[in-house]
């Protein structure tokens, strides 16, 4: 699915959350957007889906506020994914704080490919 695919997808789940009834919401929407059901892959996703998922979870928690429903499978979630985001921002810290882990990184068969580049 292309990132353009996903944007619509949680534009339709979105407009679910506010239209649907409430045990239909908690069923079908929450639970994808909270990740219990395979929707998508956090871990290995790119940071424009990431950023897709939790913009969308932020849109779901305001839109489930206004209609006075459950908010905590979908908190936890968020609070999870972003949790996730912030320690995979801190290894990264710490690898640029570390050229030479960097180029040990690079080489090939470090981390079972090929550099992405070749030096001169």
């Amino acid at each position: 699915m292309c990132h353009e695919e996903f944007r619509a997808v949680m534009e339709l789940l979105l407009e679910a959350g506010q239209q649907l009834p409430a045990r239909e919401v908690e069923l079908d929407v929450v639970r994808r957007m909270a990740g219990c059901e395979l929707f998508l892959d956090f871990e290995h996703s790119d940071t424009v889906a990431r950023g897709t998922l939790l913009g969308g979870q932020f849109e779901l928690l305001r839109r489930l506020e206004a209609r006075h429903m459950g908010l905590q499978l979908l908190a936890d979630a968020v609070v999870g994914y972003v949790g996730a985001t912030a320690a995979e921002c801190g290894a990264v810290q710490a690898l640029a704080s570390n050229p030479a882990r960097i180029m040990e990184l690079s080489k090939v068969g470090a981390c079972g490919c090929a550099p992405a580049f070749a030096s001169s």
